[in-house]
């Protein structure tokens, strides 16, 4: 596959958003569109993978990790399934492994569990860059940890019923994982979980 034209760097245009985007456009080898490489409105002998100037005398696809940053940065908490993350889910029905407090206490207040666990053990408070800012959400995370099995995650009933019904709309099986592991997913679930009820008790 070859890159035959590319926009690096353009301006969001939709109001709200701080952000830039690239546009890229390739084809096969063999493909008449290939023929020829335009970057940024210019004619270029050919367009790198990082949508810089091939004959550019440096690459940043070169750069090495500095071992002075290393352990000392992760990615955090990242989730996974239908919608999951959306600051516009305001429905049920749109939330997936996000959920608000509401339902979080209903799961946390809920038992008859196969495996005889209460369900805090996979509710979780999701904190993200917005905490951070000063501007909580109050909202909570299912997660079965990343190395759940399917009957492991079946024990909790409610919570597993729940991605079943909203991630999958019934026609299938929840991913399990829905948070990587990470420190700081551990110390957010430690500051805040506590003031939730589980099963009448507090955690």
């Amino acid at each position: 596959m070859r890159i035959f034209e590319a926009q690096h760097n353009l301006p969001w245009v939709i109001e709200g958003a701080a952000v830039a985007v690239s546009i890229v456009c390739f084809a096969p080898d063999a493909d008449r569109c290939a023929t020829s490489a335009t970057l940024d409105g210019r004619a270029v002998r050919a367009i790198r993978s990082d949508l810089r100037d091939i004959d550019l005398p440096f690459d940043l696809r070169n750069l090495r990790r500095l071992e002075e940053n290393r352990h000392i940065a992760f990615q955090g908490v990242k989730l996974a399934g239908r919608r999951a993350d959306d600051d516009e889910a305001l429905h049920e029905d749109e939330q997936g492994f996000v959920i608000d407090r509401a339902t979080a206490e209903r799961f946390l207040r809920s038992g008859g569990n196969p495996n005889r666990r209460p369900n805090c053990d996979v509710i979780r408070p999701y904190w993200s860059g917005d905490e951070a800012l000063g501007r909580p959400r109050d909202r909570f995370v299912i997660d079965f940890g990343p190395a759940a099995t399917e009957p492991q995650a079946q024990g909790y009933a409610a919570p597993y019923a729940h991605l079943e019904r909203i991630v999958t709309g019934g026609a299938g099986r929840p991913s399990l994982v829905a948070t990587s592991t990470g420190t700081a997913r551990h110390e957010a679930r430690d500051r805040r979980i506590g003031s939730v009820p589980c099963n009448g008790r507090s955690r």
